[in-house]
């Protein structure tokens, strides 16, 4: 597999990875996290579990922009016991694992957030 940077911008901070620019590091936390939570993860779950780094006015903004890159998908859960409009679980792709690997690769950490 092909993970090296193709090219940098120091302004952002980001690299183009696989085509893609590489995750903040905002989306490098909810990768982290979907990463360890295969059956993934709500949204408001991502937020209780990042210890106060994703916030609830944030998260789904996040989450869009992951969307559009194509690192992770969302699923409804038919059976999930709730009232209201039905809520996404989200799930990390390949092509958002192979990113999550180099990005990781390259160096870019989470302040308090490791690997």
């Amino acid at each position: 597999m092909h993970f090296l940077a193709q090219e940098s911008n120091s302004a952002t901070g980001h690299v183009n990875v696989m085509g893609k620019l590489s995750p903040s590091g905002k989306e490098l936390l909810a990768l982290r996290l979907l990463r360890d939570s295969p059956a993934g993860m709500y949204g408001l779950e991502m937020v209780n579990a990042s210890d106060g780094k994703l916030k609830r006015g944030a998260i789904y903004t996040t989450l869009a922009g992951l969307q559009e890159k194509g690192f992770i998908e969302s699923r409804t859960n038919p059976k999930a016991r709730h009232e209201g409009i039905p809520r996404p679980i989200y799930q990390l792709t390949a092509l958002g694992q192979r990113a999550l690997v180099a990005t990781e690769m390259m160096g870019f950490e989470v302040a308090g957030v490791h690997g």
